[in-house]
């Protein structure tokens, strides 16, 4: 598919939906609200410095045999169950200042790391989530005014839509619409079905109607719903995440 079919801002619901160069010269909000982004945006925001996202559990004990054990923990999760062997699982909770703070983390989750792996060559690669939701607005829309064009990624949930990605990525939708930007236009049906769940919420916060979707209801179950909620804090963590050469690390913008 040409770039020239691609909208200048478009949003993908799961990373089953990305297509060979689709991605290319284009700026990517990776989005997982549950919860690889809230983790990744959270341990930033207190002091790690840099994270190694990597798609397969064994990649992460290959890397970590190559660096120095005492700056390293290794995070991660398979379907919400933190992964055998790993120093911590994949939660926000998880990653305070005393914890990661001076830390390299590498890091391997269901969702989100798939994402950021597909996301390889983008132009600018940035996570996203309601932590972060300020940040991600404000570069979004000065990408859109220096002609930049923008992808919101929705990690999903194993290939399916999630609503809080798809919330998330309707909040930016929306915010920008009512701001004017005319790079909106034409929204496809995905950005139309964002808009209207991001609508629907109106002045409410984010975590009521994240609670409901199948997500949160399965993590609830596994870690309690103190970790939805951590997740759904809205601007808790104003710092934009930047992954460049394969590591995450905070914009220096």
């Amino acid at each position: 598919m040409s770039e020239k079919q691609h909208p200048k801002l478009e949003i993908i619901l799961s990373a089953n939906e990305i297509e060979e160069g689709q991605l290319k010269g284009r700026l990517v909000v990776v989005i997982d609200i549950l919860r690889a982004s809230s983790t990744m945006i959270t341990a930033l925001s207190n002091g790690a410095t840099k994270i190694y996202p990597v798609e397969e559990t064994d990649q992460a004990f290959r890397l970590v045999q190559n660096m120095d054990r005492k700056q390293v923990l290794t995070l991660g999760e398979r379907n919400g169950v933190i992964i055998e062997g790993f120093d911590y699982g994949n939660s926000p909770l998880s990653c305070t200042p005393e914890v990661v703070g001076g830390k390299q983390l590498i890091m391997t989750t269901t969702n989100g790391t798939r994402a950021l792996e597909y996301s390889k060559g983008a132009e600018e690669i940035l996570v996203g989530g309601f932590l972060n939701y300020s940040a991600i607005l404000e570069r979004v829309e000065g990408a859109l005014y220096q002609s930049i064009p923008v992808t919101l990624f929705c990690a999903g949930w194993r290939g399916c839509p999630a609503l809080e990605d798809t919330l998330f990525a309707g909040m930016i939708l929306n915010a920008l619409l009512e701001r004017g930007n005319p790079s909106l236009q034409p929204l496809s049906d995905a950005g139309h079905m964002a808009i209207c769940l991001a609508q629907r919420l109106g002045e409410k916060a984010p975590v009521g109607i994240v609670k409901q979707s199948d997500h949160a209801r399965r993590l609830a179950g596994l870690v309690g719903e103190d970790e939805v909620e951590v997740c759904c804090s809205m601007d808790a963590c104003p710092v934009l995440p930047v992954m460049l050469d394969g590591t995450i690390e905070l914009s220096k913008r």
